[in-house]
């Protein structure tokens, strides 16, 4: 979610370091910059991320995968709300709590400028551009599935189909191969990073994206 305002000015300076790009969004020049900051660095992902983002100027709230390291998502937000949601060995991402009540009632709600590292088999950690790191304030969520409007769909679960963005990560058996998007919506990918904004789903013991 969001709008990157300086990615026109971001999209030409890479397009002169040779950088190629298949689409017009400013997500993808997002995804190439992440790509290029990792790479020309020799950084983690999230050191990526963080220099990436020291770039941009806008709002955003945003998922991250890399092929490399397919344990590991890296979340981030600016004027644009991200929720972590905390499950027994998983996590949920989504715009507010409402749809991840269904799953878990903690929560932590992600400042401006915060950014959520989510391994498998680990705690969340939080830290800020700067790297420094934050302790999450988990709260309990008090809704319950009773209290929410289903907008006219039979269940809660189409609502969020149809309406929202949701993304569960559960305990991985088996990985899905980040190589070959299928099931990504219409999100931007290229090389190694993936930044993922549509509808999709990472399901218990595996790590398939699939459309829900």
């Amino acid at each position: 979610n969001g709008i990157i305002e300086n990615y026109a000015v971001l999209k030409e300076k890479l397009q002169a370091k040779g950088y190629i790009f298949k689409s017009s969004t400013d997500t993808e020049v997002l995804v190439q910059l992440i790509e290029y900051m990792k790479v020309t660095n020799q950084v983690s992902l999230l050191t990526a991320v963080q220099l990436a983002l020291g770039e941009v100027i806008g709002a955003y709230a945003i998922a991250i995968l890399d092929k490399e390291h397919p344990d590991e998502i890296i979340a981030a937000r600016k004027s644009s709300p991200l929720v972590v949601g905390i499950g027994e060995n998983e996590f949920f991402l989504a715009s507010d709590a409402t749809p991840i009540v269904e799953y878990t009632d903690k929560v932590v709600y992600l400042e401006d400028g915060e950014i959520a590292v989510l391994n498998l088999g680990k705690e969340l950690k939080v830290v800020n551009l700067n790297n420094v790191e934050m302790i999450p304030e988990i709260k309990k969520v008090e809704l319950n599935l009773g209290q929410l409007e289903k907008g006219g769909y039979p269940h809660f679960m189409l609502k969020e189909i149809f309406g929202r963005r949701v993304m569960r990560v559960g305990v991985s058996r088996t990985r899905f191969p980040v190589s070959s998007p299928t099931g990504m919506g219409n999100s931007d990918c290229t090389g190694n990073i993936f930044l993922c904004d549509e509808i999709f789903k990472i399901r218990d013991f595996s790590f398939r994206l699939i459309h829900i």
